[in-house]
């Protein structure tokens, strides 16, 4: 009977251990790509020295965006010169949503919520809560059949989380 504590605790590190190779199965969405991500997500200041540039470049692509051609190489552009301006941010989901990429809207959304929490702050001139609450719901509603399908890709593991952090934000939580 003396042993039986050891037992208890060789038992319980045997299923600690079986958990943590269990959550890092592939497959499995316990990662935390997009989560870190998030996270490591700063507004960026536009220099002064390219303020000008930048809502000249902005204001192109919302034209083009708003139905005048094609803006995708203009929003490309926007978000790997300017990763931390929510405006980008928020027009390239906006794009992605009229176009139907809405798994894309959906990770684009976040990121710009992450940079300026206003966009879901009823009251806000900025607000697109409602906008953003329907396209989750609907893109939730697609990853959960596909979980249940047989699995998800890493992309679409990516825009879960991406959900994830939306609902919980739209249900007024913290990161």
């Amino acid at each position: 009977m003396n042993n039986l504590p050891d037992r208890i605790a060789e038992i319980g590190i045997a299923l600690l251990a079986g958990a943590v190779l269990f959550l890092n199965l592939p497959g499995f969405s316990g990662g935390t790509d997009l989560t870190d991500d998030l996270a490591s997500v700063r507004p960026q200041e536009v220099s002064v020295r390219d303020r000008a540039e930048f809502a000249s470049d902005l204001d192109r692509a919302r034209r083009l965006v708003d139905g005048n051609g094609d803006p995708r190489d203009a929003l490309a552009d926007l978000r790997t010169r300017f990763p931390g301006v929510h405006e980008v941010w928020a027009l390239s989901a906006r794009h992605r949503e009229d176009i139907g990429e809405k798994h894309g809207a959906v990770r684009d959304y976040a990121r710009a919520v992450r940079l300026y929490p206003d966009y879901l702050e009823d009251g806000s001139p900025f607000y697109v809560g409602a906008r953003v609450e329907r396209l989750a719901d609907q893109v939730f509603g697609e990853l959960r059949a596909a979980r249940s399908d047989g699995g998800l890709s890493d992309d679409q593991r990516s825009t879960l989380k991406a959900v994830y952090f939306l609902r919980r934000r739209l249900a007024g939580g913290c990161e």
